[in-house]
């Protein structure tokens, strides 16, 4: 992007070039990988990566995947915590969904 165009100004068309990556099996198995590796706790819905893996990941991959190119898909509320910094204070710390 231009540094004097604003991101207002930027074609409809770029945003869906990126958007049908989002939804590649492909690349949400990967996204999935990189989340699991960082062994994050479950959001609001109390969803874990083993609650994922019994209900099968392939199918919960290709429902979300699905749920993403329809455009039906609505991530869920953030999960607020907060966790201690060095100086004794607390930091707040989101955590999203599984599939979030």
């Amino acid at each position: 992007m231009p540094a004097t165009q604003s991101r207002s100004q930027v074609p409809i068309p770029l945003t869906y070039a990126l958007y049908d990556k989002i939804y590649r099996e492909d690349i949400l198995a990967h996204a999935y990988g990189q989340c699991r590796a960082n062994k994050g706790a479950p959001g609001v819905d109390g969803q874990d990566f083993a609650d994922v893996e019994a209900y099968g990941l392939e199918r919960w991959l290709g429902e979300l995947a699905l749920a993403l190119k329809e455009e039906t898909y609505r991530p869920e509320p953030i999960r607020r915590v907060f966790i201690p910094k060095a100086n004794g204070k607390l930091r707040p710390l989101g955590i999203s969904t599984t599939g979030s």
